[in-house]
């Protein structure tokens, strides 16, 4: 007895078809609910952004005009040497943010203190120049050390009462001042605003005082300073703020903050300059007075008045002998350093030329070498060790090499200095004219050397001198201003398009997940696919659309309403069925259900009057669920009626005295279940109950019996062999999967015959005929439950199951 055995064959496309159109109108058919999501979310979106300060941002643009700093130093020395001084457009950057310059926009600003007027929702933040009044808090211990706190400041008739944190109201006014702890307040008038008349104005601010750091810090963190792009000097500075114009006066102070802060340094740097300056000037002189003393001092002493024209013969023969004795003594300098050079390298070191061109050879053997080490270098870095013959061939040759150069340089020296020698006699014997003339002219010379040195330096300062007065007599801002500070008026926070798009998907989502999650742990039967799944192949003879709670209890007439549509097609497919049966007199038709409250009883009685409705033909509805009897709920007046039970009860007793007409159609015949006895199972059992049923089956042609739930008691299967056909009933939404099984196993070992299954009780979103549509009765009843109109709680009620 396996009923799963269908899932191992693949599925047609037909079905595959079906099972996505099914899987896609469960989310279609609840689309209601995406859209009161959506507008849920979108709604709290909109409530959420309306309780949110707007943050708008203000931008401005500089150029720096030069990314190095001239200073003092480079300013005495563009002379004398090349420097460096670049700072980088990095470190512009990292000043302009600097802790200094967003304090010193802070109590320029006095930004510590902010303003706040309530508004209908929100408190807005007021800038200090459109305040009416402004606050002036002095700490007695430090601005860095203030704690915070926030007072309430009211303006009426002429006076400002304050509201301190501790709950005191101190009467004020303009000019006034107060004190509150370490704090010295003071309100003074906004000159910003000189039209304001205190007399008669009336505001009321929230005044928050902070401590300077905090400020400070906070300031940094909302300024942003970067490159417009990678090639240029021009920054983009932004801040953000709840108050545009605020932001657009903190944007004009860092950059007035920076130029003034650049200002200063140049200021104290030529300043510094000039002072250096003004020093060496004043050394300088002293030196030169000195060096002249000197002169003066030797000339008198030596009787010399005109010293150049008495030796001139003399001193231009020693003029030249002494630039050819500093030839020799330069290239004797030159070789000395060049042989020390030659020493020190290695054997793989390059040797430069003989720049002293002392002698041609030397070059010429400085190339070999050069050649040699070339080679040598070549094969090691080719891989080759020195333990490589080549290469210690080569070492070798690079070492007689060196050796021969060595020798050729000492040779050259020796020349050199016998060159030398020769010059210092030629000079000693063209000085022995003029013994004394030399030395005094040397020491003249050596006096003017020095006051020529002491002149040049001093004319030097005087002319850094001017220049770095004009130099701090023109200096201008370092920042220039391209694009003046401006404010965005669409606010970057909250973003209120993020916001809508994240609850648009958020309303989406959310029901998606909750109908996917749903319908993946659904275990009730639903719609007529969902039957068929599990019936697998027996019949289903009708589909009872829902009915409201005010016609649970409705009997169906001969009029063409939906209802009676669909049981009149029920009619007819059983009919169909019952065609089939070969049986003497009546049709006995069972109808039971699985569980309670599944309609069996309401799908009964309607079956059994649609049965009264054919011309020529009687049907009864025999009421077995002496259990629970349901039937007295279709005719109230006959609640206390007896019945079956009082029938199989007493002997001797006609059925016909407990059969009554319907009160619906007046020909419907009902046997009614009569009270309720303690032993059912045993009265349905009896012979008797056979007999009725044979007897029905020659006075009617239908007999329709309404059997106790087949799941929860036994009484339906003692009964089952009098019936030609059993109709299982299941309710939509209410009937589980699981349950199935029961009336099919038993079918397949005959305990039941001829099953048929009823879906009742299916919405217009899961009926297969969509009834309203087609025949255009309005489609909407609801039965078994109450108030099962389409109405918005009905619906959520549904899409909660």
């Amino acid at each position: 007895m396996n009923y799963d055995d269908s899932i191992f064959v693949e599925e047609t496309s037909q079905q595959r078809t079906a099972k996505l159109k099914r899987a896609i109108g469960a989310y279609l058919r609840r689309w209601p609910y995406f859209v009161l999501s959506i507008l849920f979310f979108l709604f709290m979106s909109w409530l959420y952004l309306r309780y949110q300060t707007a943050i708008y941002q203000s931008s401005a643009k500089v150029l720096v005009k030069d990314t190095r700093r001239a200073t003092g130093t480079d300013l005495i020395l563009s002379d004398i040497a090349v420097t460096n001084t670049s700072s980088g457009i990095d470190n512009e950057i990292a000043l302009i943010t600097s802790y200094r310059i967003m304090e010193n926009v802070v109590r320029k600003l006095d930004l510590s203190i902010s303003y706040f007027r309530k508004g209908k929702i929100l408190e807005v933040e007021v800038f200090k120049d459109e305040a009416p009044f402004l606050i002036s808090v002095e700490n007695f211990i430090s601005d860095h050390d203030r704690r915070p706190f926030q007072m309430i400041a009211r303006m009426h008739q002429g006076r400002i009462d304050i509201t301190l944190p501790d709950g005191q109201v101190v009467q004020a006014g303009i000019n006034k001042q107060f004190r509150y702890g370490d704090n010295l307040i003071k309100i003074l008038p906004n000159p910003a605003r000189p039209a304001i008349d205190y007399a008669n104005a009336v505001d009321e601010l929230s005044v928050n005082v902070n401590n300077l750091f905090n400020t400070t810090s906070r300031l940094q963190s909302n300024v942003n300073v970067g490159l417009e792009n990678n090639f240029a000097t021009v920054l983009g500075i932004s801040h953000t703020s709840p108050n545009p114009l605020k932001s657009r006066k903190i944007l004009e102070t860092v950059i007035e903050s920076y130029n003034e802060d650049e200002m200063y340094d140049r200021t104290i740097e030529f300043e510094k300059t000039g002072e250096f300056i003004d020093h060496r000037i004043n050394i300088i002189n002293e030196e030169l007075g000195d060096v002249e003393g000197s002169k003066e001092s030797f000339q008198v002493s030596r009787d010399i008045a005109r010293l150049d024209l008495e030796v001139t013969s003399a001193i231009g023969t020693k003029t030249s002998l002494e630039g050819r004795l500093l030839d020799v003594d330069t290239q004797l300098s030159l070789l000395n350093s060049y042989r020390n050079y030659i020493s020190s390298k290695s054997m793989s070191d390059i040797l430069p030329q003989d720049i002293s061109n002392a002698s041609g050879a030397i070059n010429e053997s400085v190339s070999r070498y050069n050649s040699l080490v070339i080679q040598r270098n070549d094969l090691l870095a080719a891989g080759a060790t020195e333990m490589h013959p080549d290469a210690e061939n080569l070492a070798r040759n690079i070492r007689e090499f060196r050796t021969n150069l060595l020798q050729n340089v000492d040779k050259q020296l020796q020349s050199m200095q016998a060159m030398r020698g020769n010059l210092s006699g030629e000079l000693g014997r063209v000085s022995a004219f003029k013994r004394q003339a030399p030395r005094m002219d040397r020491i003249t010379r050596d006096i003017e050397r020095q006051q020529q040195i002491k002149e040049n330096l001093y004319l030097l300062l005087l002319q850094k001198r001017e220049e770095a007065a004009i130099s701090l007599a023109i200096t201008q801002p370092k920042a220039k201003l391209i694009d003046p500070p401006k404010s965005n008026y669409t606010p970057i926070s909250p973003k209120k398009f993020n916001y809508y798009v994240g609850a648009f998907s958020l309303g989406l989502l959310l029901p998606l997940a909750f109908i996917y999650t749903r319908e993946l742990l659904k275990d009730k039967i639903e719609t007529r696919e969902d039957l068929e799944e599990f019936i697998k192949g027996k019949p289903l003879v009708a589909e009872i659309p829902r009915v409201d709670s005010v016609h649970e209890h409705h009997v169906v007439g001969s009029d063409l309403s939906m209802i009676s549509e669909a049981f009149r097609i029920m009619r007819t497919n059983l009919d169909f069925v019952l065609s089939s049966i070969k049986t003497d007199g009546a049709k006995v038709i069972l109808i039971t259900s699985s569980i309670k409250g599944e309609g069996k009883t309401f799908v009964a009685m309607n079956y059994a009057h649609i049965l009264g409705q054919l011309k020529e033909k009687k049907s009864i509805i025999v009421g077995a669920d002496i259990r629970n009897p349901q039937l007295h709920r279709f005719d109230r007046e006959k609640k206390s009626i007896e019945g079956l039970t009082e029938y199989l009860y007493h002997d001797d007793v006609d059925y016909r005295d407990y059969v009554r007409l319907s009160n619906s159609d007046g020909k419907t015949h009902i046997l009614f279940s009569g009270r309720i006895p303690p032993n059912p199972t045993e009265l349905l059992m009896s012979d008797k109950f056979d007999r009725l049923i044979a007897q029905l089956r020659k006075d009617y042609d239908y007999v329709v019996i309404d059997s106790a739930p087949l799941v929860l008691v036994s009484d339906t299967y003692h009964i089952s062999n009098e019936a030609d056909v059993t109709i299982f009933v299941t309710r939509s939404e209410i009937t589980p999967k699981s349950v199935l099984r029961i009336p099919l196993e038993a079918a397949e070992i005959g305990r039941i015959k001829n099953i048929v299954f009823a879906l009742n009780d299916i919405s217009s979103s899961h009926s297969g005929y969509a009834y309203g549509y087609k025949y255009n009765y309005g489609y909407g009843y609801g039965y078994g439950t109450k108030n099962r109109k389409r109405s918005l709680l009905s619906r959520l009620r549904t899409f909660g199951r």
